[in-house]
């Protein structure tokens, strides 16, 4: 599990989340309101057929003039409000089985919340190796 990652506030402007987002290494950051209670999560999947530089087979990177066209508009408008939720002491493998579900589509992360909702980090894809690879 990643902690210590950046979060976002509903309101923070899609330009700069685009830019947390690069620094992180990440793909997304959790969206939280005042109290830190997790709301969103937001990702580049707001954004088909884009990646940040362009290095996904079938991406093309997002551009200054994206950048300026969001540079207003909160990431409320971007985030998904779709997003898996564990508490810290779910087992790894009920976890990985979130990843590699094939009835639906897997999720970029699953995010750590306490009991309150308070968000406490997120693991992503990569995070999680399979056994039967």
């Amino acid at each position: 599990m990643k902690t210590g990652t950046t979060t976002l506030k509903g309101d923070t402007i899609t330009g700069e989340a685009l830019k947390y987002l690069e620094a992180s290494g990440g793909r997304c950051l959790a969206v939280v309101d005042e109290d830190g209670a997790v709301i969103g999560l937001f990702s580049l999947k707001g954004f088909p057929g884009r990646s940040l530089n362009g290095d996904r087979p079938g991406e093309t990177a997002i551009t200054a003039d994206d950048l300026a066209a969001l540079a207003c508009r909160p990431v409320r408008e971007f985030m998904s409000k779709s997003f898996h939720v564990v508490g810290p002491l779910e087992p790894v493998e009920s976890v990985a089985g979130r990843f590699f579900i094939t009835a639906a589509p897997a999720p970029e992360a699953v995010l750590v919340v306490d009991d309150h909702g308070l968000f406490l980090g997120l693991i992503e894809r990569e995070g999680i190796t399979r056994k039967d690879a």
